[in-house]
């Protein structure tokens, strides 16, 4: 088996202190709560265009990342043509 490269990366501002919820507290919580591992295995994230999905996904992987947990962050457009083996 070999590592796969991949040309993604996470945007330094993307942190929850830099997240402005607005009525979407819950699901900055659960995202941190997920993140810390003590939250739901299995999250859905939805809304629409440019209402912070990303931002909030990917303070989810860096703040995993700091508490030393075993993350990943892949936006689908960077996975085209790769195969399930990736998750290996």
């Amino acid at each position: 088996m070999r590592q796969l490269p991949l040309d993604v990366q996470l945007a330094d501002y993307a942190v929850f202190e830099s997240f402005y919820p607005g009525s979407n507290e819950a699901a900055v919580h659960a995202l941190g709560l997920a993140a810390a591992g003590e939250g739901s295995p299995v999250l859905w994230l939805w809304g629409p265009r440019e209402s912070g999905k990303t931002h909030l996904l990917q303070a989810c992987v860096s703040e995993a990342s700091q508490r030393k947990r075993d993350t990943a962050y892949l936006p689908l457009g960077s996975a085209h043509g790769l195969g399930p083996q990736m998750l290996d």
